[in-house]
């Protein structure tokens, strides 16, 4: 009988998917985009308007209404997407994905976003409750004007929930996810540690040099130590004499109006998000009351990411600075809710989550969280151990409010004021605004590491405990450099503060001086140029390496990459041979 139920099983798939081609095809499952709609939940009427590329524009007379209308708009365009990121951050893939997603919800239960959510729920103020609200209405209001779901629900046999407040909480705190993975370093330096010892482990650990440019034009000098190899290395020593058990890329940059044409600065940003279908970012225009901005923002967070009002532009790029700890605990063997600490034994909190899976038996994960954090090592592939992992972007904050300020700003000192609130994962904010001014921040809660700290993962029962949060004034930041332009990709931002080691060697923000200081006046056009670059010195610098480490016996080949210019054009051969040369290395 087996075969025949896998059969049937198979059989109702193919005809999910026929289901859902159909749909497709008919375009039921379009959102309806011209017309009206008799609504409830706004107070007066609003207005979206589709221009000829399909961003939508609405006018609505308050705040809560324009967020409404982003609600609806961002379901009639997103709904799946927004549904699954959701299942995603919550945990809950499994239940229409089955056993394969098992993995990851047991990830995402240990780390506990949902309980997260709740709790920033309750730091959010009585007026952005309401716009929260305002929101989530809209969205919830367009599923039900769909004439028939979007085609993956055919194929999975699932529907959507409605969309509550904290849904946008959730997504908020998960949407940048990709841009944050310093702890996955951590553990990554622990490995080098082992298997190559300190010596050789910090030789191969690429280390930030002091002489490289910096995103805030500032020196790279972090904490008391002379130099950051010596960091490294004094980091990986210490790991070895204390015993420790064994076990993103983007670019923005503003110019000034004194290089440009019209007079007036310039602003730039490519987040550089990896390829997907359909992309993170949303583009709309929201007016009403004080917000008319447009921008992109994220399906499933009301406001704009990246963007401009009639005062202020802003982009941004990940900020790559150390915001986690791993902390190795050591937890009681007789009792799975203790674990060791300076004092003794201490009591943690423990939690069950049960994964439901479809086609297959409930999971059960058992989750202890310690002063450290949630302890996460169970849910990694390959560990055993008991790894908390204290994440300033798992703790409750308001992270709404200070997004939805900098959508209102009217001048460059409330900008700076609303992304000096921002807290968790960390950004390079960049900006230019309407009265001639440029700037710089970074922005983001960060650890307060001594020099070295942060590098690897440490002994929890000896730790006195995660560090304080550096206040957001001492962070990196510049207005109006005297050559008149500001660049950041993922750079070190420089600075006297120990904020990671993580950074992005600066070849690509040398670049982007580079082509910025061809010219003395710069246009819109001109940056166009910038963007689509495809000049790689990090692939320069490898054909050399292998040049002069006579790394070729084939003398044609050879050849070719002398006369490579460095431009990673799709015909070139050369590109392709040391672009696949560096994924082996």
């Amino acid at each position: 009988m087996r075969p025949l139920a896998g059969l049937a099983r198979r059989s109702r798939d193919l005809v999910g998917i026929g289901q859902a081609l159909a749909v497709a095809r008919s375009g039921r499952a379009h959102p309806q985009v011209d017309g009206r709609v008799e609504l409830s939940g706004i107070a007066a009427p609003v207005t979206v308007i589709r221009d000829r590329h399909g961003v939508p524009h609405v006018f609505a007379e308050s705040e809560a209404d324009a967020l409404f209308g982003q609600g609806f708009v961002h379901a009639q365009d997103r709904l799946f997407q927004v549904d699954l990121l959701r299942r995603v951050a919550a945990g809950r893939l499994a239940e229409v994905a089955g056993p394969t997603a098992v993995a990851s919800d047991r990830f995402m239960r240990r780390l506990g976003l949902v309980d997260r959510a709740g709790r920033d729920l309750a730091l959010v103020s009585e007026e952005q409750r309401d716009l929260l609200i305002a929101y989530a209405r809209g969205f919830n209001a367009a599923m039900r004007t769909l004439s028939a779901l979007p085609p993956e629900y055919q194929v999975l046999r699932a529907a959507p929930q409605l969309w509550r407040p904290e849904h946008s909480l959730l997504q908020q705190s998960w949407a940048p996810n990709d841009m944050r993975g310093d702890w996955e370093t951590e553990l990554l330096r622990e490995r080098l540690l082992h298997a190559l010892g300190p010596e050789r482990a910090a030789a191969v650990d690429p280390a930030y040099e002091r002489a490289a440019r910096t995103a805030s034009g500032a020196e790279y000098s972090p904490g008391d130590a002379a130099d950051a190899a010596d960091r490294l290395l004094a980091a990986y020593r210490a790991a070895v004499e204390a015993g420790l058990p064994s076990g993103g890329a983007s670019n923005a940059w503003a110019i000034a109006g004194s290089r440009t044409e019209s007079g007036a600065p310039l602003l730039a940003c490519d987040p550089h998000l990896g390829a997907r279908l359909p992309g993170l970012f949303h583009v709309a225009h929201l007016s009403g009351g004080a917000l008319n901005v447009i921008g992109a923002g994220v399906p499933g967070i009301p406001g704009i990411i990246i963007g401009h009002n009639e005062h202020v532009a802003w982009g941004l790029t990940a900020g790559l600075a150390d915001v986690s700890d791993c902390y190795i605990e050591t937890v009681d063997p007789s009792d799975p809710g203790r674990y060791l600490a300076p004092d003794g034994w201490r009591r943690g909190r423990v939690r069950i989550e049960r994964i439901e899976v479809r086609g297959g038996e409930t999971v059960e994960e058992v989750v202890l969280e310690t002063r450290h954090g949630p302890v996460i090592g169970p849910a990694l592939a390959g560990e055993t151990r008991a790894i908390a992992l204290r994440s300033t972007t798992l703790e409750a904050t308001d992270m709404i409010t200070p997004l939805l300020d900098y959508c209102r700003a009217t001048s460059v000192d409330a900008f700076e004021a609303a992304v000096a609130r921002w807290s968790g994962a960390t950004f390079n904010f960049v900006f230019a605004a309407r009265d001639g001014t440029i700037g710089y921040r970074l922005a983001g809660s960060i650890p307060q590491h001594g020099p070295g700290e942060g590098l690897l993962p440490r002994d929890g029962a000896s730790s006195p405990g995660p560090p304080d949060v550096l206040p957001a004034d001492a962070l990196p930041s510049q207005r109006d450099p005297p050559g008149g332009i500001i660049v950041s990709a993922n750079e070190a931002p420089g600075g006297p503060l120990e904020l990671g080691e993580d950074w992005c060697e600066p070849w690509r923000a040398e670049r982007i001086v580079e082509l910025l200081g061809r010219s003395e006046q710069h246009t819109v056009y001109s940056q166009w140029d910038v963007q689509l670059d495809r000049y790689s010195a990090a692939l320069v610098r490898l054909r050399d390496v292998i040049r002069d480490r006579r790394a070729l016996d084939d003398a044609e080949l050879q050849q070719r990459l002398d006369r490579w210019d460095g431009q990673t054009r799709p015909e070139s051969a050369a590109a392709a041979l040391l672009e696949v040369v560096y994924q082996e290395l």
